[in-house]
């Protein structure tokens, strides 16, 4: 029903105005619930609770995948480092191999120049220069007797065994060469160089006197036996001593090189120096080196 103001109509309202009227406040009260763009509600709470849900289930993934890309570079790294370690452990390992390579050929050189003293076939030509053979002294050995002594001395195949110099250092231009111990496969061709080398007396390649020794193994075994008591005076007096093939001692005495022929003249010779024993006694015992052979 109306208040009666100025204007309005007073008359009474009908029934279904009534209801029409709180019909429309029904539906203000439901409009005071948000709607979307396209008229539906928006659940944002729910919404939110559906992507924390999402972030804590997705959260522990992303760091295990985060966690094993790490994994895999620090392997990557240590695979780095490990091949570096590597390549540093080859070239040590190749180092040392080929030390032990030149090692080797170094030992194989000292047994072939023990071997060729040993030998009691080895036969010496003293007076080729060693540079005449500088590639293989074989080779060289098995050419200079037939260039030498001529092709009608030996038998139509000249074979060389064996040929082997010294291991010690070159001599010096103008000093005696070191003697090269051959071994011929044939002896017949040795007797005749031999006596081809008689006959003919002197054999100078090249400048140098060359002479042949027959096999003088027990010769020289005697001489070095009877040899003792002298080198171990000489020893004792710190005088360099050398023998010069078969069996002549060599003693260098204040500079000079003296030539014997055998070790009696030796012994005459340190007798004359006036090496008594009372001397001996004079030194000190720094000056004084202990003999081996005493």
């Amino acid at each position: 029903m109306g208040t009666g103001g100025p204007g309005e109509d007073l008359r009474p309202m009908e029934p279904w105005t009534v209801r029409r009227a709180a019909q429309n406040h029904s539906h203000f009260k439901a409009c005071k619930t948000p709607r979307g763009r396209d008229g539906h509600k928006e659940d944002a709470g729910m919404d939110l609770e559906d992507h924390e849900s999402d972030a804590e289930t997705e959260l522990p993934h992303i760091l295990g995948t985060m966690q094993n890309s790490l994994a895999v570079i620090d392997g990557k790294v240590d695979l780095l480092s490990y091949d570096g370690q590597v390549e540093g452990d080859y070239n040590a390992i190749s180092q040392a191999q080929t030390k032990m390579d030149n090692t080797v050929v170094e030992l194989q050189a000292k047994v072939k120049d023990l071997e060729a003293h040993s030998r009691r076939s080895i036969k010496r030509v003293a007076g080729i220069a060693e540079s005449m053979a500088i590639d293989n002294m074989e080779r060289h050995i098995e050419q200079l007797p037939i260039t030498l002594l001529g092709h009608k001395t030996f038998s139509d195949i000249f074979v060389v065994d064996h040929a082997h110099c010294s291991l010690v250092p070159r001599p010096l231009t103008g000093a005696l060469h070191h003697p090269v111990m051959t071994k011929l496969l044939n002896y017949k061709d040795y007797d005749a160089a031999l006596r081809r080398v008689q006959e003919l007396k002197t054999v100078r390649p090249e400048g140098s006197n060359i002479s042949l020794y027959p096999d003088f193994t027990q010769h020289v075994q005697e001489a070095s036996r009877l040899s003792l008591p002298a080198k171990c005076k000489l020893q004792v007096l710190n005088l360099e001593f050398r023998k010069y093939y078969p069996a002549k001692p060599r003693v260098m005495v204040d500079g000079k090189l003296f030539l014997f022929t055998d070790y009696k003249q030796l012994q005459q010779f340190l007798k004359h120096r006036k090496m008594a024993s009372e001397q001996h006694h004079t030194h000190t015992p720094n000056s004084i080196r202990a003999c081996r052979h005493c």
